[in-house]
């Protein structure tokens, strides 16, 4: 079966000025071709480079899912694997819906996108870039990018293989990692210059899974060679236009020639003036660390969770962490995360050490995930954890 295009209007490459207004999502309509779960793999690769995007919509029946270039690196050979495995299931929105709605489906399912339906027809899809163009051409065109970047990236040597690389963008969800070469920016890995690699090159004798002998390369091989750059004082503006002109999904933020964070698409989602249930829950942190980044990050990450816990717990009447770090004479801190979370019928506690303070967040959304899952199955007075690592 052959993709289908369906065309559609759309939004300009620069960013819009005018003050937010809570545009629909047809004001933001982008092309999409849809693929069917009868396609191959490799056929869906073969669109995604050439069309330079990151996600294939995939149509049957009353059902449409996506395909993400970060979902094919878990493919292991594309000559027999089905889309169907990889495929996930995602919301269809219609025009008329709220942009802000749409924006906060894409943050939580973890995507870059949505179909956009008319009816039962599929007329187009909305994005992260076109939604952070909104968000910073609103309101926020001069704020930090410290505000939003997430800090402390994990990066690779460039000495390090590209099945190390691989590695880490599957277990820790994520698509771009820096390269360092004495401690200094030395380029760019991508899930996508992974993935396309991989395509069957039909002019060479190669037989069985196309990823052999490719993986134990080094990352330098597969290393961008135009790496998108910000300083941490730039504006959200200025380093938004730098990722549009490039024709890139990150950028990556320096002080001094170092490493200080990461910027995708998605992170401009943490803009989105949704009023938030935890606006009404008391929550303190305590313990934050002075660099802003890593202070905008905890802040960040403890207070979606929160948003996602009060759903299930509608009583929730407070949420407190505490952060202790280490000596600072050690080679690196070592973080304790401790949080305590109160309803009117219950009271929950965790700790977690980590030397990354990200990760130490990311363990705490974990928990408070489990915990919002088994609320309501039984009534507990106290539950405590501890997790700590080596």
């Amino acid at each position: 079966m052959s993709p289908n295009i369906y065309g559609a209007t759309s939004t300009k490459s620069t960013m819009q000025s005018n003050k937010f207004s809570d545009p629909r999502v047809g004001d933001l309509v982008e092309p999409v071709t849809s693929f069917s779960s009868m396609n191959s793999i490799a056929r869906v690769i073969g669109y995604l480079k050439e069309s330079k995007e990151y996600d294939a919509i995939i149509e049957d029946d009353y059902d449409t899912s996506i395909v993400s270039v970060r979902d094919l690196l878990n493919v292991e050979n594309i000559t027999t694997e089905k889309l169907s495995r990889i495929m996930k299931q995602v919301p269809r929105v219609a025009e008329q819906d709220k942009m802000i709605d749409a924006a906060k489906l894409i943050f939580e399912y973890r995507i870059r996108s949505l179909p956009v339906y008319r009816e039962n027809k599929l007329i187009g899809k909305i994005s992260c870039s076109s939604i952070a163009k909104t968000l910073v051409g609103s309101n926020h065109k001069g704020d930090s990018i410290a505000r939003i970047a997430t800090p402390e990236p994990i990066c690779l040597n460039s000495s390090d293989s590209v099945s190390k690389a691989r590695r880490i963008m599957i277990d820790r969800k994520i698509d771009q990692l820096p390269i360092l070469k004495v401690k200094r920016l030395d380029g760019v890995i991508t899930s996508d210059s992974i993935v396309f690699r991989i395509l069957p090159e039909t002019d060479r004798d190669v037989k069985g899974n196309r990823r052999i002998g490719r993986m134990d390369e080094k990352v330098g091989a597969l290393s961008q060679t135009q790496t998108i750059t910000n300083d941490v004082t730039d504006s959200l503006g200025m380093t938004l236009e730098n990722m549009l002109n490039a024709g890139t999904n990150y950028s990556v933020i320096l002080n001094d020639d170092e490493v200080q964070g990461i910027v995708t698409y998605r992170d401009f989602m943490k803009l989105l003036p949704l009023k938030q249930s935890q606006e009404e829950i008391p929550i303190t942190i305590v313990g934050l660390p002075d660099d802003p980044m890593q202070s905008e990050m905890a802040k960040q990450k403890f207070q979606s969770s929160m948003k996602l816990l009060s759903r299930a717990m509608p009583d929730l009447s407070e949420a407190r962490a505490i952060i202790k770090s280490g000596e600072t004479k050690a080679p690196k801190k070592r973080y304790q995360v401790q949080v305590f979370v109160s309803s009117v019928s219950a009271h929950y506690n965790y700790e977690v050490s980590e030397y990354d303070l990200a990760k130490a967040f990311e363990e705490v959304e974990v928990w408070i995930k489990k915990l919002a899952l088994q609320n309501g199955k039984r009534p507990k007075h106290r539950e405590s954890a501890r997790k700590s690592r080596p």
